[in-house]
């Protein structure tokens, strides 16, 4: 018995998957002596083929309308937008009421650092709903 559990401690060291691990731990636990017969309680597969919804509950699930994903992909770009053009017309007021450079440059090149990170969001949020539409015709229709 002794030897047994040593096996199965030694695979339990091995393993990397995550249900093997709860049947080792399971079998563990039914040669300690008063352990309690219940079973334990198993732990997510991150395993690829164990990813996502089963089939049984995918045709459950509600459709997301088609223009919800290009809405959320262009949130984010949209906001850095904004803060960078408001940063920039603040630093721009500044500099028209004639604030001294230091009161104004920071705010200025914040904005422009928003600005540029927002525009690069935006252009990869394009090409990501662009290879996400299905396909169309080289001519067109």
């Amino acid at each position: 018995m002794n030897r047994e559990k040593k096996k199965l401690t030694d695979k339990l060291r091995t393993t990397k998957d995550p249900r093997e691990r709860d049947r080792i731990m399971w079998a563990l636990s039914g040669l300690e002596k008063g352990a309690t017969r219940q079973k334990p309680v198993p732990v997510a597969s991150t395993g690829k083929k164990d990813e996502g919804v089963p089939p049984a509950q995918k045709e459950n699930l509600p459709a997301t309308p088609p223009g919800l994903r290009k809405f959320v992909s262009y949130i984010a770009p949209g906001i850095c937008l904004i803060i960078g053009l408001v940063n920039m017309l603040e630093a721009l007021l500044r500099m028209i009421q004639g604030a001294h450079e230091r009161e104004y440059v920071p705010t200025l090149v914040m904005g422009g650092i928003f600005f540029m990170f927002g525009i690069t969001i935006f252009i990869k949020a394009r090409k990501k709903i662009a290879g996400t539409e299905p396909e169309t015709k080289a001519d067109g229709r």
